[in-house]
């Protein structure tokens, strides 16, 4: 293994954490240096609705489409999740899925044929992320059946990259309630009939609240400069930095 380009997917794993678009491109780094064919970066948390995701490489539209459905994510929860509970967060488990193709009644052959038969997956190797009584994570890597299986160097590099990934999904959780409870905060203030102006120091307009804009709309008091910051009239300027500013 290569610690230069370990040390550059660890910086890209953070950046990913403040930026969950990043996550295909983590995924495409740890393919190709795992020599793999496909990875998948997946949580699930039935408490939190707002954190589930999916981060994928090179598995197919269709695939991906399954592993969305309800069905599929208690079908893999229900084959799996008992591995993991028998190892434990930072773990890593190496899987050959060649016998799921052989029971197509049965839950390990609706796995197969709806997320793995398109892609042609067959060996898998995962790291565990998160795991609770309603939510999980995994990062896991996977190859076709004309590659070897997974070796103990890949597995011991997904042990020290999902340290890592752990972190950047701390933050990315922290961001999603955030952004919730902006969005309530919002709401909240787009119903109270008293008008309210968000600015930060430099007079820069971040948000006004419905009855804000009404008056903003009716009234002369305030304006926009050639810099797109918030003004008051003159008589109120004063006034109106001295607010700013505390």
């Amino acid at each position: 293994m290569n610690p230069e380009i370990e040390n550059a997917i660890i910086g890209a794993v953070y950046d990913a954490g403040l930026d969950a678009s990043l996550w295909p491109e983590v995924m495409h780094q740890i393919v190709e240096y795992t020599h793999s064919k496909t990875a998948i970066l997946t949580a699930l948390d039935r408490l939190n609705p707002n954190y589930d995701f999916v981060h994928t490489w090179n598995i197919p539209p269709a695939g991906v489409d399954a592993y969305q459905n309800e069905q599929i994510k208690l079908i893999d929860m229900k084959l799996h999740l008992p591995l993991w509970k028998r190892m434990g967060i930072g773990d890593v488990l190496n899987q050959d899925w060649r016998s799921y193709a052989a029971m197509p009644d049965q839950d390990e052959g609706i796995f197969y044929d709806k997320c793995l038969k398109a892609s042609g997956i067959c060996y898998a190797a995962g790291v565990l992320l998160d795991q609770g009584e309603y939510r999980w994570a995994l990062l896991g890597i996977h190859r076709t059946p004309a590659e070897p299986s997974f070796q103990q160097e890949e597995l011991d590099f997904l042990k020290r990259i999902g340290v890592h990934i752990r972190r950047a999904l701390q933050i990315h959780k922290q961001l999603s309630f955030a952004r919730v409870e902006n969005h309530n905060l919002y709401n909240m203030l787009d119903s109270i009939k008293v008008g309210i102006i968000l600015v930060d120091e430099y007079r820069r307009f971040y948000y006004s609240n419905k009855r804000a804009q009404q008056l903003m709309e009716c009234s002369q008091i305030f304006e926009f400069d050639q810099q797109n910051k918030i003004c008051a009239a003159k008589q109120y300027q004063k006034k109106f930095e001295q607010l700013v500013h505390t």
